[in-house]
């Protein structure tokens, strides 16, 4: 088994366009925006479970996981008969109660 880790904050990724523009010549990098999805998209078309993990920010998932997860929508606009609702997928997410 192989796991791979991206640590999204530390990673440029810009938000998606939802252009519709998508590169179906090239798999590894179907969206028009060049950043560091291309290091992400390999990996998560490769994957057998997706992992997602966050801090519960506002009842919600992080900006950054959001961000990344809405740019994978170039995947399934781009690469015909994929079927990523086939993946199997975690979610893991963390909060704490502060009293003042």
């Amino acid at each position: 088994m192989r796991v791979t880790v991206f640590n999204l904050d530390s990673m440029n990724i810009s938000g998606c366009k939802g252009c519709f523009g998508g590169n179906i010549k090239d798999p590894n990098s179907p969206c028009v925006q060049k950043d560091d999805m291309d290091k992400i998209y390999p990996v998560y078309k490769d994957a057998d479970i997706v992992v997602l993990a966050s801090p519960l920010y506002y009842w919600n998932l992080s900006g950054q996981l959001r961000t990344a997860f809405d740019r994978l929508f170039a995947v399934e606009e781009t690469v015909p008969n994929w079927r990523s609702h086939e993946k199997g997928a975690i979610l893991l997410m963390a909060a704490e109660e502060r009293r003042f």
